[in-house]
């Protein structure tokens, strides 16, 4: 991808989101959620809890997040705005009940949320009548994919907002035009290579139910040493291990059976690390690597396959000469008119599969800043992200199927699923029973080494 270190224009990467935002009518909406728990007997009351939610949120609101899109006409890159009332903090006081946590949830996730007009993000919490506190963190991927996401929040526990200098030229809009004609070039050249075979997505023509759309989520604490002993004892590494996971899920559901090819999709971010990717001012920095994995009941005994399938992915990414075709594609379109890209994107699909592992954040995103002393026991993780489809059959129309992510919170792994898929997965019940028997299968104990907290 081409790094604009000035933070100011949309990337190819960017643009992509934006297509499915403004063009498609299908946004992506990703959420963090926090299950804060709050002890017994605390000095620090639940009121003073909020009001440090609140802060964060106001100080979210002078970084990076703090972005909408300013489109443009002709052949530039749109630009980004900074500015504080590009999102939101909402504080609801009001007790919820423990199994009220999911339907509040959804709310939030279905808050107005658009890149352009605003707002687009919003952060939000609400205190349970159990003694936990609820935080959501919803987005656009236009303005953060969850390199970013994780730096804005982190930034704002520190106090330590960054935009980029607003600096535009004389010249800025023909420079750009030149540099995008070029970058769109190299992309028409690298779609004309070959590209290595992978695997196909069986269709999901299944009779999805009637209604909205609806997108069932669990989220699980599993003991991270457990985890990393049984990936070890076939042969695998945690991450391999949380793969297979994702995919026994899916086959589960019936959408794919042992014995097909399954693509997999693993984000990557390509953001430096340390202080150079601090001041990476890159809404959206990842690429893609897919892993093309044949399901056989082999992998419950052994990951060696599913493992050396993962590094031939990751090779593939690393001696990429170019851009790989979503990403030629989403440079190209950004020279294009709208009413073009939207043609040429009709019947566009979401992943079958998806296995997102964001390691170990630091402490400072993990408790939003909190001390995990007697008063705050500590914070469960967990991510998701949706697209907004409409009803049920526009849902499955999508294609999509188990999506996951992983998130490493000191002793403990916590791991999230989301189902795309209405055909084969009816409801949050059903998908937590599916994770229940695909835990059960790699010898992990509901219970003890598992537990649901979402």
């Amino acid at each position: 991808m081409t790094h604009l270190p000035d933070g100011e224009r949309l990337t190819a990467d960017d643009h992509l989101f934006v297509v499915m935002e403004q063009v498609m009518g299908v946004p992506v909406i990703p959420q963090v959620i926090w299950r804060v728990t709050v002890g017994d007997g605390a000095s620090t009351s639940i009121a003073d809890v909020l009001g440090h939610v609140a802060e964060v949120g106001r100080r979210l609101t002078e970084g990076r997040l703090s972005r909408l899109v300013r489109r443009t006409r002709g052949p530039v890159r749109d630009r980004w705005t900074f500015t504080p009332t590009a999102g939101r903090v909402r504080i609801d006081r009001d007790p919820v009940a423990p199994d009220e946590v999911t339907r509040w949830l959804y709310d939030r996730l279905e808050t107005d949320i658009d890149s352009v007009r605003g707002p687009a993000w919003e952060l939000s919490a609400v205190p349970t009548t159990d003694g936990h506190l609820i935080v959501s963190l919803v987005r656009s991927h236009v303005i953060a994919d969850g390199g970013a996401m994780i730096r804005a929040v982190t930034e704002a526990v520190a106090g330590q907002a960054r935009t980029p200098r607003r600096r535009e030229r004389r010249g800025d809009n023909v420079r750009d035009a030149r540099s995008l004609l070029t970058a769109v070039g190299r992309a028409a050249v690298s779609m004309r290579n070959p590209t290595s075979g992978g695997a196909s997505v069986p269709e999901n023509d299944g009779a999805a139910p009637a209604g909205p759309a609806m997108v069932p989520t669990v989220a699980v604490r599993v003991d991270a040493g457990r985890f990393n002993e049984t990936a070890a004892s076939r042969g695998g590494t945690s991450n391999t291990l949380f793969q297979a996971v994702t995919l026994g899920v899916l086959a589960g559901s019936g959408r794919v059976g042992e014995g097909d090819t399954v693509p997999l999709a693993v984000p990557m971010s390509v953001r430096d690390d340390g202080e150079e990717g601090d001041r990476d001012l890159r809404a959206n920095a990842t690429t893609g690597a897919t892993v093309i994995v044949h399901l056989d009941p082999g992998r419950y005994d052994d990951l060696g396959d599913v493992r050396a399938a993962a590094k031939a992915a990751y090779r593939d990414v690393a001696t990429r000469t170019g851009p790989d075709k979503v990403a030629a594609m989403a440079q190209i379109a950004q020279v294009l008119p709208d009413a073009v890209v939207r043609r040429a994107a009709a019947g566009s699909t979401t992943p079958l599969c998806l296995a997102s592992n964001l390691g170990e954040p630091s402490d400072a995103f993990i408790g939003l800043g909190l001390d995990h002393g007697p008063e705050h026991a500590g914070c469960d993780v967990a991510l998701r992200s949706v697209i907004r489809a409409g009803s049920a059959r526009d849902l499955a129309a999508r294609q999509g199927g188990v999506s996951a992510w992983a998130v490493q919170t000191g002793d403990s792994l916590s791991l999230s699923f989301t189902s795309l898929d209405p055909v084969h997965v009816r409801d949050a019940a059903h998908l937590l029973d599916l994770v229940r028997q695909e835990m059960a299968r790699w010898g992990l104990e509901w219970g003890r080494d598992v537990t649901q907290w979402l």
